[in-house]
């Protein structure tokens, strides 16, 4: 085993992260300072690093990033090392969020001359200050002048100080607690197989892992789809193979657990499961680590794991993310406390963030800053209630409200984005297409080019003026959807990056190809399409009890869980059969807005009825002339109900358009010079070549006078031009608006013409 194939590693039992000192993430001292060599402890695995002597200022580093170690706990610091020299001490510095930022912590490490054998740093030395947990943090060693032969290091422990203490909610004590549980439900809730059908099951199970090998290893594109279908079709004998032991035990055994409400209040077997289950997902070491924060921590995790209903339904739908349950409770807690109490949906929307983010979302292009959830749902209470949100939020599932809050754009943006799209093309939100509805945005205006970005820190709504391929172009569409509170998931596909959305008719995928080449971090596309159609069609408890329950007995009985492919694990291999089984079960498209306590905008919008627009005299002499009133219209001009009040307005496409106004001469009885303004949404930040062209004609088609108005970037809101003077009336008169050929389109609600 090759050093450099050491990883870092967190020990589910004890919570004690190994660092092998090949893993320094910084570039260290000049060249030389350092060397790899084999290693004589360990069998012979790996490497140690060799700190070498004489040279000053030396110095390494380590990342723990917030992803690999999720949640913030106090450690005390274990090394293995080697010299023949009393040596100064190895210096330590903890910083956060920035290699280079100020130190929050410094040790001194004694390095007494152990002459030539390796020791162990004993007593392990504490650090002054919580790891882990956003944003990163940097551990950076250094040492003035190693002596001697030099200082030989092999590696680092993290050691959690709960992992010492014995009572009631340390590590050890729920390592006791989880393996009695699991003790239990292993007797209790794995049925025996009959052997002959588990033995061909694993048969299939190798053969559909050899194929999906083939898979993985071929990249030719039609050698790939070849490999595909044959890996599909051993899906096929894999379901073929298990259906004898579903409807023979597993069916049986899980339908004989009662998860009714009185049930789940009075059951302590129902119970035990469920708290078997949230020990294994949370692990003994975080959730000793967040118990030993202080005793309201330690209450807050003791009553939830006597909430037999509160477990019950975070596990229905998919329980916090990477299992940080105690960023789940402490978010849950603080939201809980500040949540409007008044509409049904608000508890869904608050366990869906609070699961959610259990781990940190980091927000885009900003390294080392990241979403903060009770925010955000206060973000998306205030949209609901504002009115600005998807017709079908109310009724999303806690597990779909989960995809629809889980943006990395900051909360601003995401209201930039809805008032945006209401201002500059309705129709984007107003479309009976579900498939493209917030999503057309990238159709109509992020062009298929290379990325511009014009500032940093990047963000979506450089997107939309600077285009981009495969990647920003999902990025946007994603953002979009989530901003009106639209659930999409993912997603990868090979060489390329595209979308998947809820719609009322199922979940689909935009911007690429279908779920059979998609898959999003860890996942198969195909098994989670799998999952949304079972939970469509039998609801969330019932794939909880039919579905999750053998994902959750897989690890439970140390097999693990696998969403992307079968392999000869017995357990993770059924719990994916057991998805492809049960989606092929029909459901029901739902209705839109079948649930509305709050009508939205969009819904409201949709069901106006407008009167017909006419021009009208204005303040002052002044004529005002909707947008909806032209005479003519040519190219790309559509019409749309507008958000900003009664009536249409125009979205002018790109490449060619324009648009006329007939003004009669009762309108305008008498000649003179008016200030022309006109009331525009335009999204595009490079405005420089896209001025509107003025054109106005007498009635017969002579004299033709010519104007240009320049545009701004009005950042998706309505604006007014600057005032446009010109001559007309005293006789029928048009006035024609268009651009020369153009990249970007334009949205027009009225031009007003004031006497100067």
């Amino acid at each position: 085993m090759s050093g450099m194939q050491e990883k870092m590693s967190v020990s589910p039992k004890t919570g004690i992260v190994h660092i092998p000192s090949v893993n320094k993430s910084g570039p260290g001292h000049s060249k030389g300072s350092f060397f790899y060599r084999d290693n004589d402890l360990d069998d012979g695995k790996g490497k140690h690093m060799l700190m070498v002597a004489g040279k000053e200022n030396t110095w390494f580093e380590f990342t723990l990033k917030h992803a690999f170690l999720t949640g913030s706990a106090d450690y005390k610091l274990q090394m293995r090392f080697q010299t023949d020299h009393d040596n100064t001490p190895l210096r330590m510095e903890v910083r956060r969020g920035n290699k280079d930022a100020p130190s929050s912590c410094t040790i001194e490490i004694p390095l007494p001359n152990t002459k030539n054998e390796w020791k162990t740093l004993d007593p392990p030395i504490k650090v002054g200050v919580p790891l882990g947990g956003p944003p990163d943090t940097f551990l950076h060693f250094s040492h003035a002048k190693p002596q001697g032969k030099g200082i030989l290091i092999r590696d680092f422990n993290l050691i959690p100080l709960s992992a010492d203490e014995s009572g009631e909610y340390s590590t050890s004590w729920i390592n006791k607690w989880m393996e009695d549980l699991q003790s239990n439900v292993k007797k209790s809730m794995v049925p025996p197989l009959d052997a002959t059908g588990e033995k061909s099951f694993r048969q299939h199970a190798k053969r559909s892992l050899e194929a999906h090998k083939k898979v993985e290893q071929t990249n030719e594109e039609e050698a790939k789809k070849k490999c595909q279908d044959e890996l599909f079709g051993t899906h096929k004998e894999c379901l073929k193979a298990a259906l004898p032991l579903f409807e023979g035990a597993i069916d049986p055994k899980l339908a004989s657990v009662d998860f009714s409400k009185d049930n789940l209040n009075n059951n302590k077997a129902v119970k035990e499961l469920l708290q078997c289950i949230i020990l294994t997902h949370g692990t003994p070491p975080k959730l000793a680590g967040y118990a030993a924060k202080g005793d309201t921590q330690r209450k807050r995790l003791q009553d939830f794991m006597n909430n037999t209903e509160l477990m019950h339904r975070v596990l229905v739908h998919g329980g916090p993310r990477g299992g940080n349950y105690g960023r789940f409770l402490e978010t849950y807690a603080e939201i809980e406390a500040k949540r409007n109490k008044t509409k049904s949906v608000f508890p869904k929307l608050s366990l869906a963030v609070a699961m959610e983010f259990a781990t940190p979302i980091q927000a885009f292009d900003r390294k080392n800053v990241f979403i903060d959830p009770v925010q955000r749902y206060l973000h998306y209470e205030k949209a609901y209630l504002d009115r600005e949100l998807e017709p079908m939020f109310e009724s999303f599932s806690i597990w779909e409200l989960r995809m629809a809050v889980n943006s990395d754009a900051p909360d601003e943006q995401l209201a930039w984005c809805r008032r945006t799209i209401r201002n500059y093309n309705p129709n984007i939100a107003l479309m009976d297409d579900m498939h493209w509805r917030y999503a057309w945005l990238v159709r109509t205006d992020c062009t298929y080019n290379e990325p511009v970005w014009t500032r940093s820190p990047r963000d979506y709504k450089q997107i939309v003026s600077g285009g981009g391929m495969c990647g920003p172009r999902a990025w946007l569409g994603r953002f979009a959807c989530k901003a009106f509170g639209c659930p999409t998931w993912g997603v990868r596909q090979p060489g390329h990056a595209a979308v998947t959305r809820w719609t009322p008719g199922g979940w689909m995928t935009a911007l690429g190809g279908g779920f059979r080449v998609s898959w999003w971090e860890d996942r198969d596309g195909l098994d989670f399409e799998c999952e949304t159609k079972i939970r469509a069609a039998i609801g969330d408890d019932a794939y909880f009890q039919k579905v999750a329950l053998i994902d959750w007995l897989a690890a439970i009985v140390g097999e693990g869980q696998n969403v992307s492919y079968i392999t000869e694990k017995l357990w993770p291999g059924l719990a994916i059969v057991q998805r492809q089984r049960l989606s092929q079960v029909q459901s029901k498209p739902r209705k839109l807005g079948e649930q509305c306590e709050i009508l939205p905008l969009i819904t409201e919008v949709k069901q106006r009825k407008d009167k017909p627009e006419a021009i009208t005299a204005g303040p002052g002499g002044s004529v005002i002339v909707p947008a909806a009133c032209r005479s003519a219209k040519e190219g790309t001009v559509s019409f749309w109900k507008s958000f900003s009040g009664p009536g249409m307005q125009a979205f002018m496409s790109r490449p060619n358009w324009s648009v006329t106004y007939k003004l009669s001469k009762d309108k305008v009885p008498e000649k003179k010079a008016y200030k022309m303004v006109v009331q525009f949404v335009f999204l595009h930040e490079n405005t420089d070549d896209h001025p509107l062209n003025i054109v106005i004609t007498d009635g017969n088609g002579g004299n033709k006078r010519e104007y240009v108005i320049p545009l701004t970037y009005t950042w998706g809101e309505w604006a007014d031009t600057k005032p446009l003077e010109i001559v007309l009336g005293g006789a029928d008169e048009t006035i024609k608006i268009e651009r020369n050929p153009v990249k970007f389109p334009f949205a027009m609600k009225k031009f007003t013409l004031t006497p100067c």
